[in-house]
C-alpha cells in the first residue's frame, strides 16, 4: 500500500513524529550478517528468531479457535492489531549462560540499509524539511 495509515499516525505517535521505512529484503540481508556474526561472538549460545506476527481473536479470547501450533506466545496479538503488520525477533538463550542479561544490543551497521525517512501527515511543512536530515544524523 502506498498510503500513510491515518490510524497509525493517530494511534503511536504526534504530529511532529516520523516514521522509517526499509527495505525488507536489504534491511532481511543486512540484519541476517548482524545477527550471525552477534550470535559467534557470544559462543553461539543464544539463537535469534524472527517471525511474522500471527493475530488471532484474544481480547476477549475466542474459546472457539483451533489450538494453535506457535512455539513462542511472542509471535502473537490480537486481532484488533492487524493493520501494524508486525513483524518481530526474539533472542533465545541455549542452555545456562554464566550471565542472563535483561537485554542485547546487536551491532547493526545502519548505513548499509536503506531508509526512508517519512513525516506525520500533518507537520508543517518547514519542519518536513529539517527532520530527515535530524532524524539521519542520530542513526
Amino acid at each position: 500500500c502506498d498510503r500513510e495509515s491515518m490510524a497509525m499516525w493517530n494511534l503511536y505517535s504526534n504530529t511532529d513524529s516520523v516514521a522509517v521505512k526499509v527495505d525488507f529484503k536489504k534491511t532481511k540481508e543486512e540484519l541476517t550478517k548482524s545477527f550471525s556474526k552477534f550470535i559467534f561472538d557470544n559462543g553461539n549460545r543464544l539463537s535469534i528468531i524472527g517471525d511474522e506476527v500471527t493475530y488471532l481473536r484474544l481480547n476477549p479470547f475466542d474459546e472457539s479457535l483451533p489450538k494453535q501450533h506457535l512455539k513462542y506466545s511472542s509471535f502473537k496479538k490480537d486481532i484488533s492489531f492487524q493493520y501494524e503488520k508486525e513483524y518481530r525477533f526474539l533472542i533465545v538463550t541455549i542452555g545456562n549462560l554464566d550471565k542472563v542479561e535483561p537485554s542485547y544490543t546487536v551491532p547493526i551497521e545502519i548505513e548499509k540499509l536503506e531508509l526512508t525517512i517519512i513525516t506525520h501527515p500533518n507537520t508543517k511543512p518547514l519542519t518536513r524539511l529539517t527532520y530527515p536530515i535530524e532524524v539521519t544524523k542520530r542513526l
